[in-house]
């Protein structure tokens, strides 16, 4: 029997009351953000006790968290305070028990609620990261909560850059990981949404394998965008730069 959590370096991830678990690429997408991040806001905040931070930080919006594995990926790493949206409410459950238990209870607060009714006057995040739930015209999953975890049942994409869009501060930045074949339609959808990328890479299992999923970082700013190629295996071990990405978060590397 598969085990019903991901065990990290510094944190727990309990999975088995949502429908998307873990999984390698959602990782490789968590520490990317983390690191590109960390070049562009503050290295480290004044803290009580408790852990809580003490001055003004950066606020993260994580949309349709799940298990709130990309909200924990960011926390370890950088100083920041984070709201994850997730509408399924075993979900939400799970990913508020993942919080509490983890060394940033304080910085981190699920939300159960539907992001398009999601409103807020008073704060805009710095950065919005999303995992989406769908993969438009990719084969359905069997398992009713499976599909609405994995399908555009109840949100499409260009909805998605049109929400993260009114949400995001001035010189923000929207994250999102995608299936490869969907890469020319975000960047023309960020277009029509005043966005561009400013961070893209390309995720494939091998040398040998086509990409399987996209990374995205944009920003209001015009700008060439820096592109990789990020392969999770090189041969019969995990890629350099898989490695490196990861070590901060995975037990055995």
């Amino acid at each position: 029997m598969a085990n019903t959590y991901f065990q990290f370096k510094q944190f727990t991830v309990h999975q088995e009351r949502t429908a998307m678990k873990v999984c390698t690429d959602a990782c490789v997408f968590g520490a990317w953000v983390a690191a590109k991040m960390d070049l562009h806001i503050p290295k480290s905040m004044a803290q009580n006790n408790n852990g809580e931070l003490l001055t003004e930080s950066t606020m993260v919006l994580d949309i349709g968290t799940g298990t709130g594995l990309l909200s924990l990926m960011l926390a370890q790493q950088l100083s920041l305070r984070v709201d994850a949206v997730e509408m399924d409410k075993d979900a939400y459950e799970q990913s508020a028990g993942n919080f509490k238990d983890s060394l940033w209870a304080a910085r981190l607060s699920a939300v159960h609620g539907d992001i398009r009714l999601f409103s807020s006057t008073a704060v805009k995040y710095d950065i919005i990261i999303s995992n989406p739930p769908f993969f438009e015209n990719d084969l359905k999953a069997s398992g009713r909560g499976r599909n609405l975890a994995r399908h555009e049942s109840l949100l499409d994409l260009r909805e998605l850059f049109r929400i993260a869009a009114s949400l995001l501060a001035p010189e923000g930045y929207f994250a999102l990981l995608l299936p490869a074949h969907r890469k020319v339609q975000a960047e023309q959808l960020a277009a029509e949404s005043g966005m561009h990328p400013c961070y893209i890479a390309d995720i494939h299992q091998s040398m040998k394998h086509s990409a399987f999923r996209v990374m995205f970082i944009f920003s209001d700013r015009a700008s060439t965008a820096f592109v990789e190629k990020i392969n999770i295996r090189n041969g019969d071990h995990y890629s350099p730069e898989f490695v490196q990405l990861l070590q901060p978060y995975y037990l055995h590397l």
